[in-house]
């Protein structure tokens, strides 16, 4: 009587309102429970799987509950408090198209701070054809991604363990995640992203086909191993890098103190380097490579790197990039830059199959070979179609040593150094006797001058503009040999006899 008298005293309108409220107030409750509902599975290593795992009260004991769980249900998120550590092998399996998250809580205190460790030879995390998140966690031990798994290492995600990825499994770094050891990849992909690094072990290792993306200040830096590709060692490699991704200050005993690839696919722009990589012994401080397709545009760097040259091994080139066969595009305001090389190409070696192109406001500077190549060793073909050679230093070639063909059409040749040919050496033929006593000759060098202009290099000897060796051939079709200098004579242009 009391409600009917109290709704009697508004108008029909406002009654008319009360009464809609009133029907829709039980399905609003229903929904409200509804969005209250447990979101999270707690783990804790002092925990219970015989507890329901929905509050931090009532924990489950292991991950492989939890993980049960959540795969069964619709809560698919894990909470991991504290550490947990298991002796035995734990597989994520066939998890649908739901991304699990498996996280810490990201204002834990020291003593909650969420840590996953499988120890013992054979023990590992192992996921497999399932979907995974990791957040505000380390994971240490070994463990495995694979069969079109996807994992994601989010916010907070700390790798002190070693990861095996393959068969076409997806790893994603992001958000500062970090891995402190080696992954080791074969035929699969990773993505890197805001801030992502893999720091202070093997870098990237393995055999098989791997897709590499870094963007976002990703970096792989500080790596070491005792053989080849202190950074990335792979036997097929595509690799695209940019918004300031970074391959630096990464070492290897043997070639590629950055990258080591058979076959590789190098896409760099935006500021992307490769930069401060060392290999103590033999080819490619910055980049090895049998095969290589690199493509420079915008602002990328090879920089600052160094072929020591200290083993008896053969070559002893590519301060920043070795390579037999392939194409080398140098474009925008890319440079190859202060690379040093024991013997040969200080910023580049390229072999007998290789093309190099240059051009727009490229630039190929501070570059250094103690024999031939300061700026470039080219034993395939080089076309300048613009650009910059400069201030790069050798005995022999100081800008450019020509094995084979170059061709240049506009850009500078300037401010190198050499004992002879500062600006470029065309190098006379050759002839070697194979194991079989056939005897191989090789024409000499062509250099051919149609545009551009060589000026201000300074040769010790002679040849400070361009030193034709006898039996190579130089011919100017345009273009401007001016202003060069040589202690004994043929200032801009030397033809030995």
């Amino acid at each position: 009587m009391k409600v009917k008298q109290f709704i009697n005293g508004f108008s029909m309108a406002a009654r008319a309102l009360i009464l809609c409220l009133a029907a829709l107030w039980v399905p609003v409750t229903a929904v409200y429970a509804q969005t209250a509902a447990p979101r999270s599975y707690y783990v804790r290593a002092n925990g219970d799987d015989n507890n329901n795992g929905r509050s931090e009260d009532a924990p489950f004991k292991t991950l492989d509950k939890a993980v049960e769980a959540a795969k069964a249900g619709v809560i698919k998120r894990i909470t991991v408090l504290g550490k947990i550590e298991s002796e035995s092998t734990l597989v994520i399996r066939d998890t649908g198209d739901d991304e699990i998250l498996i996280t810490g809580k990201p204002d834990a205190a020291s003593w909650e701070k969420a840590e996953i460790e499988y120890y013992g030879y054979q023990n590992l995390l192992r996921i497999t054809n399932a979907k995974i998140r990791f957040t505000a966690i380390s994971l240490s031990g070994n463990w495995m991604i694979e069969n079109k798994a996807k994992v994601t290492l989010g916010a907070g995600t700390i790798v002190p363990g070693d990861i095996r990825i393959q068969a076409n499994a997806e790893l994603t770094m992001t958000d500062d995640a970090t891995v402190r050891n080696t992954i080791n990849a074969s035929d699969s992909s990773i993505t890197m992203t805001g801030n992502a690094r893999i720091t202070g072990g093997g870098g990237i290792r393995g055999g098989g086909n791997l897709t590499l993306t870094m963007s976002d200040n990703a970096q792989i830096s500080g790596n070491t191993t005792g053989s080849a590709g202190g950074g990335i060692y792979v036997s097929t490699l595509t690799l695209t890098m940019t918004g300031n991704a970074r391959i630096s200050n990464n070492t290897a005993s043997m070639q590629g103190g950055g990258i080591q690839a058979d076959t590789l696919t190098l896409t760099m722009s935006d500021n992307a380097q490769i930069s401060g990589n060392t290999t103590r012994s033999v080819n490619g401080g910055g980049v090895d490579a049998g095969t290589l397709t690199l493509t420079m545009t915008g602002n990328a760097r090879i920089s600052n790197n160094t072929e020591a040259g200290t083993s008896e091994y053969d070559g002893r080139g590519g301060g920043g990039i070795y390579a037999s066969s392939g194409k080398i595009a140098i474009s925008g305001d890319a440079q190859i830059s202060g690379n040093t090389a024991a013997e040969y190409g200080g910023g580049i070696f390229f072999g007998s199959s290789g093309e190099i192109t240059i051009a727009d406001n490229a630039r190929i500077s501070g570059n250094t070979a103690g024999k031939d190549g300061g700026g470039i060793y080219s034993a395939g073909t080089l076309t300048i179609n613009g650009g910059e050679i400069s201030r790069n230093t050798a005995k022999n070639g100081g800008g450019v040593f020509v094995v084979r063909s170059a061709t240049m059409t506009g850009g500078t040749i300037t401010g190198n150094k050499a004992e002879y040919g500062a600006g470029v050496f065309a190098e006379k033929g050759r002839s070697w006797t194979d194991q079989g006593s056939t005897v191989h000759v090789e024409p000499g060098a062509a250099f051919t001058l149609n545009g551009g202009t060589i000026t201000g290099n300074a040769a010790e000897f002679v040849g400070g503009g361009v030193y034709a060796q006898s039996g190579s051939t130089y011919t100017a079709g345009g273009g401007t040999v001016t202003d060069n200098t040589a202690g004994d004579g043929g200032a801009n242009v030397f033809r030995q006899q």
